[in-house]
């Protein structure tokens, strides 16, 4: 049997014939590209039963934890079973200066459309408010997610080829990462 959102049709041996006129006497037989006798009932014939909202009214007023408590079932474990490890932070650091990268991106476009002055005339003005620690700590800002996303992105790519993946491993690729990403975006700042 062949089920279309229009139609519903049964093949020439006709097994279902004579049900589908029970349900719509108007039907009509047809003949198949292949020759075979199909018979056709609209869609409409076959509805879906609609069933009204459950209005009443909750069986208690009782809230879920507060049930839960009543009962004694211990509320399900979540961060607080696992002991904190390095890779635990490197990975969750992967993940914000992702968004932090993807942020300065979304902030510099909106400020070149939204701001009056191209960045040339900002530059100029940053430069003429003679704050070098800001200049630094800014540039550090900016050069930390860049470094530690890029360096952290290709750890996982030796992952993904199959080496270090060993507690030893990740724990010693961790702790290179890190010290990497510091290096380079000391070495991005101070340019």
């Amino acid at each position: 049997m062949i089920l279309h959102p229009r139609l519903l049709c049964n093949n020439k041996h006709g097994a279902f014939t004579d049900d589908l006129k029970k349900y719509n006497p108007n039907s009509t037989p047809y003949s198949s590209s292949s020759g075979e006798i199909m018979q056709t009932v609209p869609a409409s014939t076959f509805g879906i039963k609609s069933v009204e909202a459950n209005h009443a009214k909750p069986l208690s007023n009782e809230n879920f934890e507060d049930k839960n408590k009543r009962l004694q079932r211990p509320i399900s474990p979540h961060l607080s079973i696992y002991q904190f490890q390095s890779n635990m932070a490197l990975s969750i650091t992967h993940r914000f200066t992702g968004l932090a990268q993807n942020g300065f991106m979304y902030g510099l476009a909106i400020g070149a459309m939204v701001l009056p002055g191209s960045f040339p005339y900002y530059l100029g003005m940053l430069e003429a408010a003679h704050l070098p620690l800001v200049v630094l700590a800014g540039k550090f800002l900016i050069a930390f997610p860049f470094s530690f996303h890029l360096i952290n992105g290709m750890r996982h790519l030796v992952w993904d080829a199959g080496y270090n993946l060993t507690n030893k491993g990740i724990q010693s690729t961790g702790y290179v990462v890190l010290a990497a990403a510091i290096s380079l975006a000391l070495y991005l700042t101070s340019l």
